[in-house]
Formats: structure tokens, C-alpha cells, sequence
């Protein structure tokens, strides 16, 4: 039997940009967000996964946890 996802636990990180980097970042096109999330993954088997997205893009993130509880990774 495949191992299934048991828990997800997700992070928001901030991290601080030094203004002058910030400044250079923008112009080199490069972003700038700040925040961070950290997501780990836990099977019932005890196998552990960690991921890392920028929050702008997690808007369904949600839902996207509930579809996976119980599946496979």
C-alpha cells in the first residue's frame, strides 16, 4: 500500500531586504516580496518534504491542503 500524506504544516517567513538591495532588486527586475512560505509535507510512513513558494502564489492553498490529506505524495 502506498504511503499517504498525513499532515502539512506551512510557514510565512519575512524576510527583511536592506533598502539599498531592495532598491537595486527592483531595478535589475528582480522581486522584491518579502514574504515567504515554507511548506512541510508528512506521509504515515514518516517520509518528510519540505517546499518553499513565494505567498503571491499560493492563493489556493487551502484547498489545495485538503485535496491532499489522505493521498498519496
Amino acid at each position: 500500500m502506498p504511503d499517504r500524506v498525513t499532515n502539512i504544516e506551512r510557514f510565512t517567513l519575512v524576510v527583511p531586504f536592506v533598502e539599498r538591495v531592495r532598491r537595486e532588486m527592483e531595478r535589475a527586475g528582480i522581486h522584491t516580496w518579502s514574504e515567504l512560505e515554507i511548506t512541510r509535507v508528512e506521509t504515515d510512513a514518516g517520509v518528510v518534504g519540505w517546499g518553499e513558494t513565494i505567498q503571491n502564489y499560493t492563493w489556493g492553498r487551502v484547498q489545495a491542503q485538503e485535496r491532499v490529506i489522505g493521498k498519496p505524495p
